[in-house]
């Protein structure tokens, strides 16, 4: 049995989930990313290195938006397959982020506000040094193309360094952005001396109201290296969010000659909405049957809120009997009542005293059901509201879906690429105690070529799988339970150099563990075990030793 996959980037899924194909990457000059936009402005290209750039814009209404690249002023050569694309890349997300997972997270959580901003980033990679590059911006409704930029003529062009300068100074600054919720609003730094603007994200690397810059990754006016200020320059911030008219302020930085290793300044940006609430459903996995729980994050800024309600719509029926279990005292009722087509309302009453900042208010409970394959089952809210201290309604809201991964026989497969464009992570959700393969071709017209990955049994219900991607390469990748006719032995080496054996094979039947000391002819095979398996696989310790070298496993 095999299992599925989905496509994400950057922590974030593409618009309708692709119908979850196999496929890991599609690694071309043209990248589709959801946004909100039926007017394109405010296009800029940033971040110019040597290697690539980006570009930003902003954009609104419901459509779609697609960066194309071309190697000519006419946009007759689309470099398709030649340059890489990364929607919203960001440096780290969130800081305090203990593990890998919680930065993936954060990082889907800061770009998701961008988005829903109309706020748009894209990276464009594996560039060559000086080298001008062409582009343009398609806006599509339904498919059908609706507006572009520029409308007609030649192509904006960006053109990379020729090289990258040694900086003796590591200048760094760290902008406030005071006021409201400003996480995943864009700040843009420009200078009279550098031939293009750095562009930032709030939250990323820093505080969820602060944004980060290096000053060295500024281009020289020339654009042919990295530019190196020293003295006292001045630099003009503008800022780009759903209720600001790009916003600008200049600041001036002093900036130490001679060798630093690094040197910072931290600078104030007034200005942003006020009253915001924001709620976030987490995610779990389930085995189907079982019951579990995602936990239900608030964030408040400006008047605070006393009273929350939130429609929670469901894609399929494999999960029931929602329940809200609080986790803060304010909260004093919780009602759920049943929504058409497919959910429920949620509604959270306070005790009368507002709440502002960051919260885990509760958590939202449910049983799954039993049949059914495994499934992403998302978790989406809708029409939140929320009344401020004063018993105005909140205007200015964001609700961010949860998701939950239902865990049949079969096992399903999640992609999350990395921060480099030519990795990413296999996520393996399925049943513990068995073990399974990982299957992978680049060729998805031959369905007898696909050559096992990696195996290994699973001892939870979820495993990473790191991989790396071969340059300008299309990746398929399949999951299938690993139960094989004839027994495979593998000798698993411990960090403290201590080891094991992990014997697979068909559960219900008995192998017989043989070691040699040498493989001279005649092989005087011994044996060490016999073993019954009631699961796919087995750990075998206390077998090895250091004076045995050769193992075997076979059926009896």
């Amino acid at each position: 049995m095999f299992g599925v996959m989905k496509i994400k980037m950057a922590g974030n899924r593409l618009p309708g989930r692709i119908g979850r194909i196999p496929a890991l990457c599609v690694l071309s000059a043209c990248l589709l990313i959801n946004v909100s936009g039926q007017v394109i402005t405010n296009v800029q290209p940033v971040n110019v290195t040597a290697s690539g750039f980006s570009v930003v814009w902003r954009a609104s209404g419901e459509t779609q938006s697609e960066l194309v690249v071309f190697a000519d002023p006419a946009g007759s050569t689309n470099i398709l397959g030649t340059v890489g694309l990364k929607a919203y890349p960001l440096r780290t997300g969130d800081p305090a982020a203990t593990n890998e997972y919680s930065r993936r997270l954060s990082q889907r959580r800061i770009s998701q506000r961008s988005r829903d901003y109309g706020l748009e980033m894209v990276r464009v990679s594996g560039c060559l040094p000086d080298t001008t590059y062409y582009y343009k911006i398609l806006m599509k409704d339904d498919g059908q193309l609706i507006a572009q930029f520029p409308e007609s003529g030649a192509l904006p062009s960006v053109t990379t360094a020729r090289e990258n300068e040694f900086a003796t100074t590591s200048k760094q600054l760290l902008l406030n952005v005071a006021g409201g919720d400003v996480l995943g609003y864009f700040v843009l730094l420009t200078s009279t001396n550098s031939a293009y603007p750095l562009a930032a994200v709030v939250g990323d690397g820093v505080d969820e109201d602060q944004v980060y810059f290096n000053l060295n990754e500024f281009l020289d006016i020339s654009a042919e290296t990295n530019y190196l200020p020293s003295g006292d320059q001045v630099f003009t911030a503008q800022l780009f969010g759903p209720d600001v008219e790009e916003e600008t302020q200049d600041l001036t930085i002093g900036i130490s000659s001679g060798m630093l290793i690094s040197q910072a300044a931290a600078r104030d940006f007034s200005g942003a909405v006020m009253d915001y609430l924001a709620l976030s459903l987490g995610f779990t996995n389930v085995l189907a049957g079982e019951s579990e729980s995602v936990p239900m994050d608030l964030l408040v800024r400006g008047g605070g809120v006393t009273n929350i309600a939130f429609n929670l719509n469901l894609a399929n029926e494999r999960l029931t009997n929602f329940t809200v279990v609080p986790e803060i005292t304010e909260i004093i009722d919780a009602d759920i009542e049943s929504a058409e087509p497919n959910g429920y309302r949620i509604v959270l009453r306070m005790d009368g005293r507002k709440l502002v900042g960051d919260y885990r208010i509760a958590r939202l409970s449910f049983d799954s059901t039993e049949d059914g394959p495994s499934l992403f089952a998302p978790l989406q809210v809708a029409a939140l509201e929320g009344l401020n201290n004063k018993g105005v309604t909140i205007t200015n809201v964001d609700g961010y879906d949860g998701e939950v991964v239902v865990i049949g026989e079969r096992p399903i497969l999640d992609v999350v690429r990395g921060d480099d464009e030519s990795s990413a992570e296999l996520v393996l959700y399925a049943k513990p105690s068995r073990s399974y393969a990982i299957e992978a071709t680049g060729v998805l017209s031959n369905s007898n070529s696909w050559p096992i990955f990696t195996y290994f049994p699973m001892t939870n219900t979820y495993a990473n799988v790191p991989v790396d991607e071969p340059d300008n390469k299309v990746a398929f990748y399949r999951a299938r339970e690993f139960a094989p006719a004839q027994p495979v032995l593998d000798i698993v080496l411990r960090a403290d150099g201590s080891h094991y054996l992990l014997l697979y094979g068909v559960p219900g039947e008995s192998y017989r563990i043989e070691y040699a000391v040498n493989i001279n002819f005649p092989i005087d095979w011994q044996t060490a075990t016999e073993v019954t398996l009631t699961n796919s696989f087995e750990i075998l310790e206390g077998i090895t030793n250091e004076n045995i070298k050769f193992y075997r496993a076979r059926m009896d």
